[in-house]
């Protein structure tokens, strides 16, 4: 199985494959990365099980990754907070 892990404080990604770590790299995320996302514009980093689902290769950046943020359980509570309607 292949799996993304992103460890926030120290702004690193690795990428899994068949349990042996295959690359690590340096990566930018948020002004405040740390702590569950909230909402739009709060600089946070999501924390939970997504999928890559877009690179986009003429980003400023090396490479960028989007991700299947939210996810149903990330969706539920926006809309139980009224953050979101359906």
């Amino acid at each position: 199985m292949n799996a993304v892990k992103v460890y926030k404080r120290a702004r690193r990604l690795e990428f899994w494959q068949d349990d042996v770590l295959k690359r690590s790299f340096r990566i930018s995320l948020g002004f405040s990365p740390e702590g569950q996302k909230l909402r739009d514009g709060d600089g946070r980093t999501p924390e939970g099980r997504y999928y890559i689902c877009t690179k986009n290769r003429q980003s400023k950046f090396t490479l960028f990754l989007g991700i299947s943020y939210p996810n149903i359980q990330d969706a539920a509570r926006g809309l139980e907070e009224g953050l979101i309607s359906q």
